[in-house]
Parts: C-alpha cells; sequence; structure tokens
C-alpha cells in the first residue's frame, strides 16, 4: 500500500526530535527531520521537507507552506525563523532566514541566509532574495515569471483558470489579514497584489479531492452505470448532475462552506445524492439514525448545527415533533425527498430547478467533510468530526487494500449513516464502479440482489453473516460474482468464520478492527492462512497507523501484556464536534506528544505483532455491528421509581453477538416484575439500545472504591468462551 500513499517522516537527527503542536497538520510523503518546532494549526504540505539537522527550524502557528516547499538550514547559517499566519507558496526554498508574521511569499521563490521578509512584505513568485536583503513591510520583492498563462497551450491554460483564481482568494485573505494588522485598508495592498499574482511561475495544482474525482466519471464514462436501488438506475451523467444539482439548489438557498446539511433517511439513492450533493458543495454531511430515541436525535441535530433536514415520508414525524425546537433550520430548509407534506419543501422539484453545472467550489484536506454521531439517549451524543483528507484515504488506501477497481459493484447492506459503509462505498465511487444500494437488509433480499446485480463486494457486520449463513434458502450459487466481503463492527465468532470460509471458498473474507474515530487493523486470507484467525491482524501502515497497548498506570507496555487499546492514524477525526471536553479525554499521547485515541478495548499483540481482543474496558456492548454505552440503558432504568441500582452488561447472542442485559437492585416493597421492567425501559430507549432482559440481583460486587465490578458481573455468562467481544 506504500506505493498509494507513502506516510509523512517525522524523525529525530542526533538525539533532537521534531516538536509538533497536536493540531498542526503535517500531510502523506512530507519530511521533517531534527530540531525543528512546528505551531499550533500550522500546515506542512506534500511533498515539504523540513530538514533541522544542523541548526533550527521555527514554523509559527496558522502558517501554510504549500507543496513542495523546502526549509533548510547548513552549516554556518542562521535559523530559519518563519513566523505565525504565513502564506508560503510551493516549491520555495527558505535557507536562513527570518519570515515575520503576516507575510505572504508567492511559489517557486528563493530567499537566503541572513534575509528578513517583513510582516505585510509580499516576494513575487519566482523572486530571488540574495543574502542579508531586508524587504520591507508592504512592499513587493519582485520576480521574472518563466511563463505566464497567456504562454501556455490554450487547454492547459483553461484548466489551471480555477486554480488561479484560489491561489488570488488565499493572497487577498491573507492581504485583509495583514492590513487589520497594521491599521492600513486591504485596499492598498491590491496594486502589490496584482504584480505579485502576475509574476506566477507556476500554478497551484487543484489539490486532490473526493468530489472532483468522482465528478470525473461523468464526463468520462457518462454511460456507465453509477447506482442501483432495487428498479431504479442512474448513470454516471446522470448521478454527477444529480449532485451538481443538490449542490448547487443546497448553495442557493445560502449554504457556505462547513455549513451542517442533516438527513433522516433510509438508504436509497436520493440519501446517496444527498450525501455527494453537500459535499460537492462544501457542506458537511451529518446522517442520522432513525432508531435513536427522540431526545437524542434532538440533541444531535441541535449539536450539529445543522442549516438544513432532509427526512423520508416514512421518518418526517420524527422531524415534525422537533422543529419548534430547531432554530438553525428556516422552515423551508425542511425538504422531503418522496411524496408531499405540508410544511415541506418536495425534493424533486427543489432539485430538478438547480443548475446542474459543476460547483465552483474549492476543497481543503483539513476542511470538515462529515459528522457520524456514536449512539446515545442522555448528555449531547458525541459527533465525530472527519475531514476531506480522512475521507479521501478511503479510496487511496482500503480500495486498494480491498481490491476495489472500475469494474467493482459493490453492494450496500449497512446504514449509509453508518461508518463502515463509507469503507467500501466511498473506494467504489471513487474508483467509477457501481454502487448497488439495499433499502433493508435480509437474507433473501441480499442473496436476490446479489445474483441479479453481480456484485463483486461488500462490507457487512457479523450478525449480517450469521443471517445469511443460517437462513433455510442459502445458496452459495448466488454469490459466485461476489470478490471479497469485508466484515466489521465486532469480531467475528469462530464458529461463522469456520462456516463462511466452508461454504464460501472462492471469497476473498476480511476483517477490519478500528473506532470510526480513525484508526484500522486489517487481517485477510493471507494472514489466516498463517494461522492467525482470532486475532485481528495488524495495523494499516499505509494509513500511518501506530496502536499501542498501556497500563493502568497510563505507560506503553510489552508486546504480550494485556492492557487498553490505543490508536492513531492518518484517519484520526478532528474531534468531537463542539465537545472539547470529551475530546480530550479521549486521547493518550505518547513521549514525543502524538495523540492516540483510547479505544476502551483491552488487548494484547502476539509475538508476530497481531493484535488480539480481550475483552472491553469501556462498558460497551457492541450488538450488531452497533455499539450500546450502558451509562445510557442504566440511566433510563434510574428513572423508574423502583430501582435503586442497576448495571447493563453485555451477554452472549448468537445472532447479534451479545446483546445488552440490565442487572437491577430493586427498592424494598417493590412490585415489579423484571418483565414488566423491561418492557417499561425498553419503550424509553432506541430501538439498537434495547435489552433483552432484566434479571434481579441483592448486591453487586464492588471494588475498595465501591465502584460496581463490571467484569465480575459478566464472567458467569462469558465463562467458557475465547474472547469477551463477539
Amino acid at each position: 500500500m506504500e506505493q498509494y500513499v507513502q506516510p509523512a517522516t517525522v524523525l529525530p537527527y542526533e538525539g533532537v526530535a521534531p516538536v509538533v503542536a497536536p493540531r498542526a497538520f503535517i500531510a502523506p510523503t512530507a519530511t521533517v527531520v531534527g530540531d525543528v518546532q512546528i505551531g499550533d494549526q500550522a500546515s506542512i504540505w506534500y511533498g515539504c521537507i523540513l530538514r533541522g539537522d544542523v541548526n533550527k527550524i521555527v514554523v509559527g502557528a496558522r502558517t501554510n507552506l504549500q507543496d513542495g516547499t523546502i526549509v533548510h538550514v547548513s552549516p554556518g547559517s542562521s535559523p530559519t525563523i518563519v513566523g505565525e499566519d504565513v502564506l508560503v507558496g510551493h516549491n520555495s526554498l527558505l535557507h536562513g532566514c527570518v519570515l515575520q508574521d503576516g507575510c505572504f511569499v508567492g511559489t517557486r521563490a528563493t530567499i537566503l541566509n541572513g534575509s528578513v521578509v517583513e510582516t505585510g512584505a509580499l516576494v513575487a513568485a519566482g523572486a530571488l532574495v540574495m543574502e542579508g536583503t531586508r524587504v520591507p513591510s508592504g512592499e513587493v520583492w519582485g520576480g521574472a515569471p518563466a511563463r505566464k498563462l497567456k504562454d501556455m497551450r490554450p487547454e492547459l491554460a483553461a484548466s489551471m483558470k480555477e486554480a488561479v483564481r484560489h491561489y488570488v482568494e488565499l493572497a487577498e485573505r491573507h492581504a485583509r489579514s495583514v492590513a487589520s494588522v497594521k491599521n492600513r485598508s486591504a485596499d492598498d495592498y491590491k496594486p502589490a497584489l496584482t504584480q505579485c499574482l502576475g509574476a506566477l511561475s507556476m500554478i497551484a495544482i487543484r489539490p486532490l479531492s473526493l468530489p472532483n474525482v468522482i465528478a470525473s466519471h461523468g464526463v468520462w464514462t457518462p454511460d456507465g452505470e453509477a447506482v442501483v436501488c432495487e428498479d431504479r438506475r442512474l448513470t454516471w451523467r446522470e448521478l454527477t448532475n444529480h449532485v451538481n444539482q443538490v449542490a448547487n439548489g443546497l448553495m442557493a438557498r445560502g449554504l457556505r462552506t462547513g455549513d451542517k446539511v442533516a438527513t433522516l433517511l433510509d438508504n436509497s439513492i436520493e440519501m446517496l445524492e444527498v450525501i455527494l450533493g453537500t459535499i460537492a458543495a462544501g457542506g458537511v454531511i451529518v446522517p442520522l439514525s432513525a432508531l435513536m430515541a427522540r431526545d437524542a436525535l434532538e440533541k444531535m441535530i441541535e449539536n450539529s448545527e445543522a442549516h438544513f433536514l432532509f427526512a423520508s415520508s416514512d421518518t418526517a414525524h420524527q422531524i415534525n415533533r422537533l422543529r419548534g425546537g430547531l432554530a438553525s433550520i428556516a422552515p423551508r430548509d425542511f425538504i422531503l425527498v418522496d411524496g408531499e407534506r405540508a410544511d415541506w419543501t418536495p425534493y424533486e422539484p427543489w432539485r430538478q430547478a438547480a443548475s446542474s453545472a459543476t460547483p465552483n467550489v474549492q476543497y481543503e484536506f483539513g476542511s470538515s467533510i462529515s459528522i457520524l454521531y456514536t449512539s446515545g439517549t442522555t448528555g449531547v451524543p458525541k459527533g465525530m468530526e472527519h475531514t476531506h483528507l480522512s475521507r479521501l484515504l478511503y479510496p487511496l488506501v482500503l480500495g486498494p487494500l480491498l481490491k476495489i477497481n472500475r469494474s467493482a459493484r459493490t453492494i450496500l447492506t449497512t446504514p449509509m449513516y453508518h461508518n463502515g459503509t463509507w469503507v467500501t462505498m466511498l473506494p467504489t465511487l471513487y474508483a467509477g464502479g457501481t454502487v448497488v444500494i439495499m433499502g433493508k437488509f435480509g437474507a433473501s433480499a441480499l442473496q436476490t440482489t446479489i445474483a441479479r446485480e453481480r456484485c463483486t463486494h461488500a462490507f457487512m457486520v457479523p450478525t449480517q453473516l450469521i443471517v445469511m449463513l443460517s437462513d433455510a434458502g442459502f445458496d452459495p450459487e448466488a454469490l459466485r460474482t461476489m470478490r471479497v466481503v469485508m466484515a466489521s463492527g465486532s469480531p467475528l465468532s469462530p464458529q461463522t468464520f469456520e462456516t463462511l470460509r466452508s461454504r464460501l471458498p472462492s471469497l476473498r473474507f476480511c476483517e477490519i478492527y478500528g473506532m470510526g474515530e480513525g484508526f484500522m487493523t486489517f487481517i485477510g486470507p493471507e494472514e489466516y492462512d498463517r494461522g492467525k484467525a482470532g486475532s485481528v491482524g495488524r495495523p494499516i501502515l499505509a494509513l500511518d497507523t501506530d496502536i499501542q497497548i498501556i497500563g493502568d498506570e497510563g505507560h506503553a507496555v510489552a508486546p504480550g501484556t494485556i492492557g487498553e487499546i490505543v490508536g492513531t492514524s492518518a484517519l484520526l477525526l478532528k474531534g468531537y464536534y463542539r465537545d472539547p471536553n470529551r475530546t480530550r479525554e479521549s486521547l493518550w499521547h505518547d513521549v514525543s506528544g502524538r495523540p492516540y485515541l483510547r479505544s476502551g478495548d483491552l488487548g494484547k499483540f502476539d509475538q508476530d505483532g497481531f493484535l488480539h481482543i480481550l475483552g472491553r474496558k469501556k462498558d460497551v456492548i457492541i450488538s450488531g455491528g452497533v455499539n450500546i454505552y450502558s451509562v445510557d440503558v442504566e440511566d433510563v432504568f434510574m428513572q423508574h421509581p423502583d430501582v435503586l441500582e442497576a448495571a447493563a452488561i453485555g451477554v452472549p447472542h448468537d445472532k447479534w453477538g451479545e446483546t445488552p442485559l440490565l442487572l437491577a437492585i430493586m427498592k424494598q416493597g417493590m412490585r415489579i416484575t423484571p418483565e414488566e421492567l423491561r418492557d417499561w425501559g425498553n419503550a424509553r430507549l432506541g430501538k439498537t439500545q434495547r435489552v433483552s432482559g432484566v434479571e434481579f440481583r441483592d448486591i453487586f460486587p464492588r471494588n475498595a472504591l465501591d465502584k460496581v465490578m463490571k467484569r465480575d458481573l459478566r464472567e458467569l455468562y462469558w465463562r467458557g468462551r475465547s474472547r469477551e467481544i463477539g
């Protein structure tokens, strides 16, 4: 996989390691070595090289070094100091110089030892600033262009215009920032900007992005089949036009970059159009589950600050009960994807009235692309905020790993609000394959759809595999076109694994373990053949993944030692949206300051570096691939007047892997039965959180701090099992 995405290289030199602020961004293929200090929210883009091997390099907060910039020091040179809020164009060379706060350097500029570029100064593209030169504030240091747009071939110049516009916007925004610092009008800088940008000797290449690549299939393979849902089919031309219409329709109603768009939809072509259209418009998609309890749903929408909400005739009633409290959404921006209802904008007329032209939007790697919420009924559920870069890595790395290419026909068996669905959906769309959408999962419908549509790839949670294999009508011949099935959500039981391999021997089966927040391991047939079935594989190195096991004291432990699994990768979320406290609580940092997510799972590495899951540290119950948080269940049952104390645990279940069980200590004189209490609580929980049973206890096992020992509670139910999860 390293041939597709080479991770960033951050290395010490002679015992001196780079110091990188937690919120700084270092892109894949960049190199940072030695005595280098990178400030908060600074961005070091693709192919940049910062070599502090013989002297210090400092990059200030919020500074942006674009692709291919080289920052170098040599014996006898001064340290290279780049201040805060500096923009350096790509392929520039900085050597032993000082760039003061808020200056601007064009592309392919060279600034040599001892030079100083003052705040507000502009170094033109292609300029050479000789040793010891001072560029005064507010002035432009000119440079001779090697080639201007008018000198290029017409077809090349046309393709570059949009990139130039984006570059001008960056420069103008920078000038306004500098002007405010120097108490001058931004207009004072326009002549300087014109001179600087007119001297461009190399035009910035448009950053790689999901929306642009996906849209390109509508141009190059317009008649290819893009999406299928039951008896409906769209070509790539049709899908691209629909996505553009959604994007332009949203922008016409005021959507700006970073605005949130929520959906409460089952799988459908319309849901895919809204997801892709929101992203194409520069918005942030927030897909929500209709299975959530009412209070949790309301909190998610409020927390997301959504400006638009798309629902269906099946889910609109859930939103109608909440509309009075959703102040961020204008009445006209509640959009119904099917049928007509009072106070809802009908989707089809709205979409068809919008332009199908490609939206004029620039996408930045660090910008948010999606917020997917964890489940919950109390407090504010956690919204996992991901970036364009993290989602782009799905097709760039996971696509080849799962052997997804243009010939793939990927069936979506899980909801699009499930992070696992995106693992196969995005690579298929990126490659120009075909996405086959299942509205609802069922064993018979799965077989019928795979056979009819000649599907090749699927993501499935273990419960779906169990249902499929145990169905009376299961026919391996119906699945003969399938090449790869990836499972995740909870580890697969040994029994299900063996049944799957024996009944579908030609299928390439693999598992991914990780957190939607951003790290993964992988195991496939080659590892199974080495006797590693039962593990969850090894870290995906092409994602710059690192996983460690930490003990109770918070320190990394040796291989073979059981502890909490923590992980990090280039997929790492920006944070839990509008929840900095829980973001901080979820992180562990190594000695270099690199952030790792605490998984709450207990595990260990074997001697070959394969990860084995042994249980959970956090009380998360994984049932059918869905995370259920025990505190949410407990808080609901604690509201019953007869309950003194409650503890929710996961117990084995042949179909779901595990299922919630509520153990309760009751108050004296209570009259309710366990069955009545179960029904009372389930009526107040989301569908995926409902407990399978209630049992009464006289006491709970406790530690010295009087905390309930849930591991002891679980032991009775899990005795004799090879592992606690699944």
